[in-house]
């Protein structure tokens, strides 16, 4: 299969979780995880979005600070991912590995953007952090 059908056939596919149930989908997010893996399989982009799903779905005020921190650079890489971060990817893939600094900035910055794309109130707390990051 061409990495343009499996593209297309992911985007299908997310674009269906979307319709069927109250998914926190992005379909761009097959193609802004290839910077993260040159080739990823549908599966481990089906993994990851449960992991999105996970976060997005309870998330709290502290969180969102801590995913804005993490998505832009702010956060040392010796310093531990949030609990809930790291018990979202775990949860949905066994296989999710913690010391990923690209990756774990990636999802940080999916989950910001689902929340700016769907959750009003919590997409404002995301924009008054970045304004925060951007003024300090």
């Amino acid at each position: 299969m061409s990495l343009f059908t499996e593209t297309a056939s992911i985007r299908t596919i997310l674009t269906l979780m979307n319709e069927e149930r109250d998914s926190n989908v992005n379909i761009d997010f097959p193609d802004w995880y290839s910077l993260v893996e040159t080739d990823p399989t549908s599966e481990r982009i089906l993994l990851r979005q449960e992991g999105l799903d996970a976060i997005c779905d309870d998330i709290s005020d502290e969180l969102i600070d801590e995913l804005v921190g993490l998505a832009f650079g702010l956060r040392s890489t010796d310093e531990s991912l949030p609990d809930e971060f790291v018990e979202a990817f775990q949860g949905a893939d066994a296989t999710y590995k913690l010391r990923n600094h690209l990756e774990n900035s990636l999802l940080a910055a999916a989950a910001i953007a689902i929340l700016l794309g769907t959750h009003k109130a919590l997409g404002d707390l995301c924009l008054l952090c970045l304004l925060e990051i951007h003024w300090s």
